[in-house]
């Protein structure tokens, strides 16, 4: 962000905010005081960063350039779902990835234009002490100046990822090679036969090779900077990481249970039938069905904020329900990301919330949640209209949601 001009810093903050979904909710601790800093030193108001930096977090969490954690986790609870209909169905962590490229882009410029039209011009106007544009202190730009070792660290860092981003990308397309298809043929691996065939392999192991990913530059940062000295404090980092993990191993350990025992009750086929059967008299096209479940979503996430727990009871309905009409279960999945998100910016049961106001309050020390949620309001109503479109024109032109990840499902 140093390197952006000033006119283009809304735009960068979103979309760095977007893509902070690849550390998971980091960029809700990290991102927003330094990018408050960054337009404080600028002269604008802070209050328009809080806004563009939650608008990229928040609002397009579900989305990103690459391959996130939270692809496996929806794409196994989405596999789940779908097996009461179809037991040899498996969805693929990377089955909406093309759709959430271009939803990054999306969320990146709508969020711009709403800054830019709505937010920034009335922020604009107000005193500094309200959260409005201040003097630039010079002090505040040394600050923010990396040290040569810093910058050494990142040159490190950078070159680690891209040799092993090349090597990876070497095993998954050289025949021969560990990741390439060629040693296993796609029927082989149930539910992956939809893919495109050179995806096979390097999706089953989509898990671990992120986690090397992240690893590697990660270590060499360390190493380079002088903060990683030794295999104790590599695993001091990474045990402090597994603390952080604690609440959502528990929360994922609580939904195996209720997934678990919602199978045995045989509730989920009961309920997967007579919702098919009812979406199917209703004579409801794919686009309005789509339309109410992202809605249902949206509204269910102003009272419980963690995706997994509500996607954790979505899945066993929604996801063979719409099976039964022709839906395919990566098309829901999809369609619950853009619920999920949209909503995150004006719900009071954020868990981030506090950090959010934390942010807020160092420059405008009287803001509190009905300021949040006015300043939030037309990102997550602008966000929700443009992002339910794009789904609808996807499906109507008919492109897959991303490697082996169909629009429709027919039944075997």
């Amino acid at each position: 962000m140093l390197v952006v001009p000033p006119r283009m810093l809304t735009p960068a903050v979103i979309f760095l905010g977007v893509m902070s979904s690849l550390g998971t909710d980091a960029g809700y601790i990290v991102l927003l005081f330094v990018a408050a800093a960054l337009y404080r030193a600028v002269g604008r108001s802070p209050l328009t960063d809080v806004a563009a930096v939650f608008a990229g977090i928040g609002g397009g969490f579900n989305a990103n350039l690459l391959v996130t954690s939270l692809d496996p986790l929806l794409a196994g609870l989405t596999t789940s779902g779908a097996q009461t209909v179809d037991p040899s169905y498996a969805v693929a962590p990377p089955a909406n990835w093309y759709f959430m490229i271009v939803s990054t882009l999306l969320i990146t410029l709508v969020g711009w234009g709403v800054s830019s039209v709505f937010v920034e011009r009335r922020l604009g106007r107000k005193p500094a002490d309200e959260g409005g544009p201040a003097a630039v202190e010079e002090a505040e730009l040394r600050a923010q100046r990396l040290t040569p070792k810093e910058w050494r660290g990142l040159a490190w860092a950078a070159g680690a990822l891209a040799l092993a981003t090349g090597l990876t990308i070497a095993c998954a397309v050289i025949p021969g090679w560990p990741l390439h298809d060629g040693r296993a043929p796609l029927e082989a691996i149930p539910g992956l036969a939809r893919a495109a065939d050179h995806f096979d392999r390097w999706v089953e192991g989509i898990v671990p090779l992120l986690f090397l990913l992240f690893l590697l530059p990660g270590l060499v940062y360390g190493a380079v900077t002088g903060s990683v000295r030794s295999a104790r404090d590599a695993a001091g980092y990474m045990v402090e990481s597994m603390r952080a993990m604690a609440p959502i191993i528990v929360l994922a350990f609580c939904a195996a249970q209720f997934i678990e025992y919602f199978k045995y009750s045989n509730l989920d086929k009961m309920l997967a039938y007579a919702g098919g059967s009812l979406l199917a008299e209703s004579g409801l096209g794919p686009g309005p069905l789509l339309v109410l479940f992202i809605a249902l979503t949206a509204m269910f996430n102003m009272f419980i904020g963690s995706m997994s727990a509500k996607y954790s009871m979505f899945a066993p309905i929604f996801v063979p329900m719409f099976m039964l009409v022709g839906l395919s279960p990566e098309l829901t999945q999809c369609a619950y990301r853009i619920g999920d998100s949209v909503t995150n910016l004006i719900t009071p049961l954020n868990p981030y919330v506090v950090i959010i106001l934390v942010a807020m309050n160092r420059s405008a020390p009287r803001a509190g949640m009905g300021t949040l949620i006015s300043m939030m309001l037309p990102y997550a109503l602008v966000f929700a209209i443009t992002w339910t479109g794009m789904l609808l024109v996807w499906t109507a032109i008919g492109v897959p949601l991303g490697p082996g990840g169909p629009l429709h499902y027919l039944p075997g």
